[in-house]
């Protein structure tokens, strides 16, 4: 067979692949396809479009929220300089500026858990190519104005090349008679840790230099947007001794006049510099719900503490092992707690403070917890996960439960006693489940869900890590240790940070908490205006969203092949605030 026949066939082949789902425009740009994309789900190099014809996108949101759509393109030729126009969005008088609606691509990453390249981070671009017969997943979002007027506002999105236009779709947005908060004013709060070496590492620049401070404001204020409540720092250089696949940065300075070993009645001296640029930085930027520092040994399971220190007669840095229950540990953290304790009550930050111990075993935290409650009874802990007699929940100003607890012989937390008298209890998720989780092979909408299930089992959060934990090299090999994308939400652009599919629909997520919390505080008006028959019609449909968002992952209930549904649930809330 001659090599031009070869060739024939396959474009006949390619061409026949498109045509079983439809061709948009057959052109000199080949089979050229553009459809509507739910962002529930994810755009894959072959995926496709199953309704070719579809050109109007209609949505819903309150004043206040961030709306995303999704589109997707694909062609059986390679092209170049694609680009995506949007109109004003226009009605009633007022309008939505079209330059206010953001335009990102999402760019791909090798995942082995689908076996996939797998599209998540959200890269901006003027105009972007499409490879042959590899769909390009477009992501659009903005934010409804504050001072908008109710109603319906249409416009166009189009994609375009050079002075071509390749395909046009109709957005509708129907604005509805409510208003969201400020995210950093909102009742759901989110808990994920952040590292600051990281950002130096992968932005090559110096750790600490002016530099670095203004790229970590960058990433602090994206942390903010993202509905990010707690200022997490690390006490200690490398608390996971090098699991994470490298040192993640402490922001406390140890510094001793020589070796432990050389001197006969060692003190530290504690540099708090850095973790109080680091705190008022959030604090101005709106994550002020709690400061939380992690931890008092090393992380997870661990029973014994790493600090490394400055030795300043010979300026070599050293590290000192101490065991919990030891005198050595005694002594060290004895040190630091009536220090650090000292110091966050000078600056006013001391009831906003926790110190975090992360899945540490009952049997360890008995010889960790008596030496801060003697020492520095002020200072509150937090225990996350671990603590499996739940010896400890009482204490623990904020507790994170394992959502693989649900439905299990771990005891359940007393969450009403402890809201009472002010302390958090957050869902929790690692590396398990598989099912809901936020990884690089999730679909969009378990991000989506999260926020959900907090609400679903009266939790007053949701804690995760990590947001920006990267080892080099993860562009090209995403998992490291654990699972694909467990160690990051977002990522290192040219000069600060990309969002994700996740972040985004997790802030989907908190937005429909929101929502709930809205209707709570209905349901309490109609309740004190006698109006039970209102109240009794409002809950069955609360609980019929509820079930309908999360109806795929419920632990308590038999497993039922069915698809959460979240955008029909939030529907469900939006009638219920307009009527």
């Amino acid at each position: 067979m001659s090599k031009s026949m070869v060739l024939t066939l396959v474009s006949v082949f390619v061409l026949a692949g498109l045509g079983a789902c439809g061709i948009q425009k057959e052109t000199e740009n080949g089979a050229f396809q553009a459809w509507v994309a739910d962002p529930h789900h994810r755009v894959y190099y072959g995926s496709f479009g199953r309704d070719l014809q579809a050109r109007e996108i209609r949505t819903e949101a309150a004043r206040n929220e961030q709306v995303m759509v999704q589109l997707a393109v694909k062609s059986s030729l390679r092209m170049q300089g694609l680009s995506v126009k949007v109109t004003d969005l226009e009605g009633g008088g007022d309008r939505i500026a079209g330059e206010s609606i953001r335009v990102r691509y999402p760019d791909f990453l090798p995942v082995d858990e689908n076996g996939q390249w797998t599209p998540d981070p959200l890269r901006p671009a003027s105009r972007f190519d499409l490879e042959i017969n590899q769909a390009q997943p477009i992501w659009l979002d903005f934010r409804v104005p504050l001072d908008i007027g109710a109603g319906l506002y249409e416009g166009s999105l189009m994609v375009t090349r050079g002075g071509d236009l390749l395909a046009e779709f109709h957005l509708v947005v129907e604005v509805l008679d409510f208003t969201l908060p400020p995210i950093h004013e909102d009742h759901f709060y989110f808990n994920i840790l952040m590292d600051l070496g990281s950002i130096a590492r992968q932005h090559k620049v110096e750790r600490w230099s002016e530099e670095h401070w203004e790229l970590i404001e960058k990433y602090v204020e994206n942390w903010a947007q993202h509905s990010q409540d707690a200022v997490t720092v690390f006490l200690v250089e490398d608390p996971w001794e090098g699991d994470t696949g490298f040192p993640v940065a402490g922001v406390v300075i140890w510094k001793l006049p020589g070796s432990w070993d050389a001197l006969g009645d060692p003190r530290f001296e504690l540099d708090y510099s850095h973790f109080d640029r680091f705190v008022q930085m959030c604090l101005d930027a709106g994550i002020d719900k709690n400061i939380q520092c992690w931890s008092p040994v090393m992380m997870p399971h661990r029973d014994y503490s790493v600090i490394t220190y400055e030795d300043m007669e010979s300026g070599e840095v050293r590290k000192l092992r101490i065991e919990a229950g030891s005198s050595e540990y005694e002594r060290v953290r004895s040190q630091f707690a009536k220090s650090f304790e000292d110091h966050l009550r000078r600056k006013g930050w001391l009831e906003l403070t926790t110190v975090g111990l992360d899945e540490i075993s009952t049997e360890n935290l008995d010889k960790i917890v008596p030496v801060f409650r003697r020492i520095a009874p002020d200072l509150q802990l937090m225990v996350s996960g671990g603590d499996e007699d739940g010896k400890y929940s009482d204490l623990s100003s904020e507790m994170a439960f394992y959502y693989g607890y649900i439905d299990s012989d771990v005891p359940f937390p007393d969450i009403s006693k402890r809201r009472s008298e002010g302390k958090r209890t957050l869902l929790y998720t690692a590396v398990r489940p598989l099912y809901p989780n936020t990884f690089l092979f999730s679909e969009p909408l378990e991000s989506r869900m999260l926020p959900w299930l907090v609400w679903k089992y009266d939790f007053d959060g949701y804690i995760r890590w990590a947001w920006n934990f990267w080892v080099d090299g993860f562009w090209e090999q995403p998992l490291h240790k654990w699972r694909s994308g467990d160690m990051f939400f977002v990522y290192p652009g040219e000069d600060g940070p990309l969002d994700s599919i996740r972040t985004e629909m997790f802030l989907k997520g908190a937005q429909d908490y929101e929502c709930l919390w809205l209707i709570r505080e209905k349901l309490e008006r109609l309740r004190e205006e006698g109006r039970s028959d209102e109240v009794k019609k409002i809950e069955v449909q609360v609980t019929k969203a509820i079930e309908l968002a999360t109806q795929q992952v419920d632990p308590v209930q038999p497993y039922r092949p069915r698809v959460s549904d979240l955008a029909e649930a939030r529907r469900i809330l939006n009638r219920i605030l307009v009527d």
